[in-house]
């Protein structure tokens, strides 16, 4: 293999990366608001809570469920309710 070939080979390991990343933020976050999806809520719950049980600790859950979101983010900027605290 020519150094030709790596320095193509690499910019295209690249390139896939970041249509990965892109891809991959598109899967767990809402078109709409930027928030992430339910999918991802219910996936980084479960090993946050398969972790907490591991470690013998404790873990607080609150989720609000807001009506008009839409008026909601109109009047506050974004805000993204999953903190990882961990």
């Amino acid at each position: 293999m020519s150094e030709y070939d790596r320095i193509i080979i690499g910019e295209q390991y690249q390139k896939i990366a970041e249509i990965n990343q892109k891809l991959n933020q598109q899967v767990i976050r809402d078109r709409l608001t930027g928030l992430f999806n339910r999918s991802y809520l219910e996936t980084s719950l479960r090993e946050q809570f398969q972790s907490v049980q591991e470690k013998h600790g404790n873990i607080a859950c609150m989720m609000i469920d807001i009506d008009s979101i839409n008026y909601f983010l109109s009047k506050c900027s974004p805000v993204y309710f999953f903190y990882d605290t961990m």
